[in-house]
């Protein structure tokens, strides 16, 4: 590890500098870190802090963060560590945190070890976005009861694993997976969720079927499948009754058949269906990717 420099910006008049570190002497900091050529986030860094409300961490040079480099700090809103070269998230790296929004975004994450994220008991949010993911586990997801949106979108990730989604337990959950290579899903991924309200987003996939079990068990406010490659749905999944509001179809080479049956199955089950395949005019398109990430920044800011 290179020597060790940092530098801090923050908004808060009572503190007090030293040559490493600013320790904090109120409870309403935003404490802005620019991480210089250090490689590795580590305890040692942060060791003169206690309390602060957001830490966003610009990463720069940073290949690994050391397991529970926080710990013993008390971050109450927002923790984000972005632009980084972090490869592995390690067990333990987040464990028992007091932050409600955790953005790790625009790193160059693959790999996240079994419990990197655990007992996070006040985590609403979590982003993931635009990294080098190529699959998720649930056990790496330990413990999150209040978590309510999930953002891993803009990463690698080709397949949804029976109980993947296990690990969410609010009543309300929004989950970000569009612009992957998701060709899986299992009929079985919500299996061990307590979840009872779901939005999701898969659009910008290689999706080709979708199993009739996937939406069974809980109410699916809006499902985004555009841009996949559909053709038809299977005979079981237009026969079950199912609990979504709003399904979209758009930009998927659904079969005629198809169409005909999924108007019909819409209308009995009270379903919003779009399934357009072209664009009125003026459309403009944005990652919602993107959107998440810029969004969470904003949580830092605000």
């Amino acid at each position: 590890m290179s020597p060790m420099q940092l530098t801090f910006y923050l908004n808060e008049t009572t503190n007090k500098k030293s040559a490493r570190t600013i320790s904090i002497e109120a409870d309403s900091t935003n404490l802005h870190v620019d991480s210089l050529n250090n490689t590795v986030l580590c305890n040692k860094m942060f060791d003169s802090f206690y309390k602060f409300t957001r830490l966003n961490i610009e990463a720069k040079n940073v290949e690994e963060i050391e397991a529970d480099f926080l710990h013993g700090q008390e971050i109450y809103k927002c923790l984000v560590i972005v632009k980084g070269r972090i490869k592995i998230i390690k067990q333990n790296t987040f464990k028992n945190l007091m932050v409600m929004v955790l953005g790790l975004h625009q790193n160059e994450i693959s790999t996240i070890e079994r419990e990197a994220f655990v007992n996070l008991s006040r985590l609403e949010e979590i982003s993931l976005v635009k990294n080098k993911i190529t699959r998720l586990s649930p056990d790496s997801f330990v413990k999150l009861p209040r978590l309510t949106l999930f953002g891993a979108s803009d990463n690698r990730i080709s397949k949804i694993q029976k109980g993947l989604f296990k690990f969410l337990k609010n009543e309300n959950v929004l989950i970000y997976l569009q612009y992957n290579v998701i060709e899986v899903l299992d009929g079985e991924a919500f299996v061990g969720s307590t979840t009872q309200n779901v939005q999701i987003e898969l659009g910008h996939n290689e999706i080709e079927f979708v199993p009739s079990g996937f939406f069974q068990g809980r109410r699916f406010e809006s499902v985004d499948l555009t841009h996949n490659k559909i053709p038809k749905f299977s005979k079981d999944f237009v026969r079950e009754k199912v609990d979504i509001k709003f399904l979209d179809l758009s930009f998927n080479p659904l079969e005629e058949e198809t169409l005909e049956e999924l108007t019909g199955w819409a209308k009995e089950n009270d379903v919003a269906l779009v399934c357009s395949d072209h664009s009125d005019g003026v459309c403009s398109e944005m990652s919602v990717a993107l959107v998440v990430a810029t969004w969470i920044i904003s949580r830092v800011l605000v």
